[in-house]
């Protein structure tokens, strides 16, 4: 502005920012069915081979995966919302920068563990929503500035708030022998 010959008094920069924004993220597809992968063979026990991959030899190999497929997954969606300013002043020797945002996504998608007794050991699936909001200030000073020499001072304070807004229940349960149980009387449930 005083490009334009306007007072802005001890006012050097001053900027508002507003964004809204949208984003998807969706699984491989391979992994919403059961699917087969290529065999492989851990320490084998012959000598000085430690791992065999197939094909092996021109013989091919398939084994069912251990991730179990999820045909009712859903995408993960993500909105967010974020407002701020940025202002300069007195020669650009002080800076404030403020943002405040608020992500909230829908359907997160993650690995979950499962009982190996089924045949699989993890399956994808939509845990819940979660919400995550805060804001930063961020301070910037220039207290000293002698010909090629300047010292600049930064402090940046941030607080973010994470939610579950919606999850899904599970649980895990640990099975135990019958010696421990007779020990133990009950098992836990997480």
């Amino acid at each position: 502005m005083r490009q334009r010959d306007i007072n802005t008094g001890m006012l050097d920069f001053a900027k508002l920012r507003v964004a809204y924004g949208m984003t998807g993220n969706d699984y491989i597809p391979y992994y919403i069915y059961n699917r087969y992968v290529s065999g492989v063979s851990n320490n084998p026990r012959y000598p000085n081979i430690d791992h065999l991959t197939f094909p092996l030899g021109g013989v091919n190999s398939y084994t069912l995966s251990n991730r179990l497929g999820n045909e009712n997954l859903k995408p993960e969606l993500t909105r967010e919302f974020e407002v701020g300013a940025e202002l300069r002043m007195l020669d650009n020797r002080v800076g404030v920068d403020f943002s405040f945002y608020n992500k909230f996504t829908k359907d997160l998608i993650e690995v979950l563990p499962r009982d190996p007794s089924s045949g699989f050991s993890e399956m994808v699936s939509n845990l819940g929503d979660v919400r995550n909001k805060g804001f930063e200030l961020s301070l910037n000073l220039t207290p000293l500035i002698i010909r090629d020499f300047s010292w600049d001072i930064g402090w940046n304070y941030t607080i973010n708030k994470n939610k579950i807004e919606r999850g899904r229940s599970f649980s895990v349960r640990f099975w135990r022998s019958r010696h421990l149980c007779r020990r133990r009387k009950a098992y836990r449930t997480i």
